[in-house]
């Protein structure tokens, strides 16, 4: 078997040619179960196509190998949905946000070696209760200190919850820097009462700034009321910001929080967590918020992190929180297009306009059946590759500073 393209051990299945055969299973909902085996029998890989990743499944079907990588191709392109282009605020790439806790001086001070589209600092989970203090003070230094070359990385901050009573702390420290963060994450959003509050006592902070543009708020769900509260908390949550200076862009799916919540046991599938999982990729994307994806916490064990990343890929989230930098590239990767990806949708395009030309509608491309919401994947696809391959728009924070005066605390 050729080499395909290689994370670790694991080969990306669209990248392998010349295997003896794959499996399929083809199930209700357009999901697919893929097993690539080599001329010796042996197990290469096996991946999920579609909206479930299936463990432990026998052979099903022998079919030629042209026919099911083509389909397998398709269906691949079909589900990518990595940064979609009508998410509400600047497009920013969010593939990993990793997560540095801001009382660790040591970890921040690596900042910029990790490379990742988010660096989020943190001032909750990863710092603890005795240290609070210390991580908005040293939140607030990296911030406001040049020495720290966040590169590409997008600088954010993750505040307290609303009901920790630390919030407030925060969001007085972090909010009254020069060089404002270009996005907040508030963690535990039960209901709109805390976006209210939110906003409430932003507003009051931010009074005598004049900011240049919103800032973005993407908050995180981590409970089952949570869960049952979304759909509201989101519609909601952009009503009541439009007289703010923040934007929702985001939804973050907060998993370990949400199984103590709902007493589950974690596997290494993440099926007891499904229903959860999808109801917030919904959602985000009907409200057109980027959806970000659970953490996988075992950083050592990269294939299972290949395997959740590139199903959460393929349901439509838009990036996935990271804990250590091994997992960084992994997350880019897996919700990027690829260059065959890229190709795919370009010839779509064009071949949707010279057929829209001669008046016709639906039609065949590559013994597929295409018609217009095939047509929106593909420019989708596009508008992603053209958005990754811009300069990032973090490289410069000018947009977060005002022109007015303000107190620096000291």
């Amino acid at each position: 078997m050729r080499q395909g393209k290689k994370y670790g051990t694991h080969i990306h299945p669209f990248h392998c040619e010349g295997s003896d055969y794959i499996s399929c299973r083809k199930l209700e909902l357009g999901i697919c179960f893929f097993r690539l085996v080599s001329k010796k029998q042996q197990l290469l890989t096996k991946i999920m196509i579609g909206n479930r990743l299936i463990f432990n499944s026998g052979i099903f079907a022998r079919m030629g190998i042209g026919n099911i990588l083509k389909e397998a191709h398709r269906l691949r392109l079909l589900s990518t949905t990595s940064i979609q282009s009508q998410c509400r605020h600047k497009n920013r790439a969010r593939r990993a946000l990793m997560y540095v806790p801001g009382s660790d001086e040591k970890k921040l001070k690596k900042i910029p070696s990790l490379n990742s589209d988010c660096v989020v600092l943190d001032c909750e989970d990863g710092v603890a209760a005795s240290q609070k203090g210390e991580a908005r003070r040293l939140i607030r230094e990296v911030l406001d200190n040049s020495e720290i070359d966040f590169g590409r990385s997008e600088r954010t901050v993750r505040v307290n919850s609303v009901d920790s009573g630390l919030c407030l702390a925060d969001l007085e420290e972090i909010l009254s820097v020069k060089n404002l963060p270009s996005c907040i994450l508030i963690p535990k959003l039960e209901n709109l009462d805390h976006t209210k509050w939110f906003v409430e006592k932003t507003n009051s902070i931010l009074k005598d700034r004049n900011l240049k543009e919103k800032l973005d708020l993407i908050f995180f769900v981590e409970s089952a009321m949570a869960i049952l509260n979304l759909k509201e908390i989101t519609e909601g949550s952009i009503k009541i910001c439009q007289k703010s200076h923040f934007e929702p862009a985001g939804i973050v799916f907060g998993s370990d929080d949400y199984y103590a919540s709902i007493g589950a046991l974690r596997s290494n599938d993440a099926s007891e967590i499904a229903f959860a999982r999808q109801y917030v990729v919904t959602v985000a994307k009907a409200y057109h918020l980027q959806a970000v994806d659970v953490v996988y916490i075992d950083f050592k064990d990269q294939k299972g992190l290949i395997k959740q990343a590139m199903q959460g890929a393929a349901m439509g989230y838009t990036g996935k929180q990271v804990i250590h930098p091994v997992q960084v590239s992994i997350c880019h990767e897996a919700f990027s297009p690829s260059l065959k990806q890229i190709e795919w949708a370009r010839k779509l395009v064009e071949e949707y306009k010279k057929h829209q030309e001669s008046g016709k509608g639906a039609f065949v491309f590559r013994e597929c059946m295409i018609d217009r919401p095939v047509l929106l994947q593909a420019e989708n696809i596009l508008a992603v590759a053209e958005f990754l391959s811009k300069p990032s728009e973090s490289d410069s924070n000018e947009d977060w500073k005002d022109n007015s005066k303000h107190t620096t605390k000291k």
